[in-house]
């Protein structure tokens, strides 16, 4: 009777442990969006700027001439949606910098969508979208999109944007 005991111990024991595992695993992990100590979601340029990573790029950039009398032919009719990461090397990059060239054009309409490290945000936003890399910049014009810097401009922001806008 004795081993019988030590057998039923030990499938408790080990029946036990599965279940407290199993617990422990979903209460770690919340799901997608919510493994990550950052914010996901829709997101303001304030908080974009809070981080320092970020901030440093958005101080550290200078819209020249050139660059800040393109924009001023960017009117109200012009709409920018911008999906990225803040863990992301790239977005730290460009979203600073777009942040800055739109803040000398006011008219245009700018959307930040913070995804999560599976380029995932709560509304599946992204994922309709078509975002498969960070940060994925669209621009539309009356409402039409008319292109998308992925990554990186090829030329710059601002001129990248014009050209789209020129089509």
């Amino acid at each position: 009777m004795n081993l019988r005991n030590t057998n039923m111990y030990k499938n408790f024991l080990s029946s036990s442990l599965a279940l407290l595992l199993s617990i422990f695993a979903s209460i770690t992990y919340a799901g997608p969006g919510h493994d990550h100590d950052f914010p996901v979601g829709v997101i303001t340029k304030q908080q974009v700027l809070e981080n320092a990573g970020f901030a440093k790029s958005y101080n550290g950039f200078e819209l020249n001439e050139r660059d800040a009398e393109l924009t001023q032919y960017w009117g109200k009719n012009v709409r920018v949606e911008v999906y990225f990461g803040m863990w992301c090397h790239d977005s730290e990059r460009e979203v600073p910098r777009l942040i800055k060239v739109l803040d000398n054009q006011p008219d245009v309409k700018l959307s930040l969508f913070a995804l999560d490290i599976k380029k995932q945000d709560p509304e599946g936003i992204a994922k309709a979208k078509g975002v498969k890399y960070t940060p994925t910049i669209i621009v539309y014009m009356d409402d039409q999109e008319v292109g998308r810097i992925i990554e990186r401009p090829d030329v710059s922001l601002t001129e990248d944007i014009q050209q789209m806008l020129s089509k």
